[in-house]
């Protein structure tokens, strides 16, 4: 399960992040993360809650925004979400594309007191 090594990278981050400011503790972490980007959500939150106990995150909420796979048509340059592969663009429907969205993971917010 990658996602564990995943969810101990995000914690790097909001742990950095929050030894900026005088945090008692943290109560939601908003990630994005893409359809294609290969990480099951639920495991994400499943690693979540493993590694907040006993650290500021214990009792946080996390919430996991899902975004689409996007792509950019090279042919006419709209742009368009897509169910999956093969990308063809709506507009035209030229197989000429780009996938620019939707393999992401990064942490959206931080809310803290």
């Amino acid at each position: 399960m990658h996602e564990m090594s995943l969810m101990m990278q995000i914690f790097d981050i909001i742990n950095q992040t929050i030894s900026d400011y005088k945090v008692k503790k943290v109560k939601r972490v908003t990630l994005k993360v893409g359809k294609m980007s290969n990480v099951m959500p639920d495991s994400l939150s499943f690693c979540f809650e493993v590694l907040s106990e006993g650290t500021k995150c214990e009792g946080a909420e996390l919430v996991i925004q899902e975004t689409p796979l996007t792509g950019r048509c090279l042919d006419c340059q709209k742009e368009f979400t897509s169910e999956g592969f093969p990308l063809a663009c709506p507009n035209c429907g030229s197989r000429n594309t780009r996938m620019i969205g939707g393999t992401e993971l990064a942490i959206e917010s931080i809310e803290a007191e």
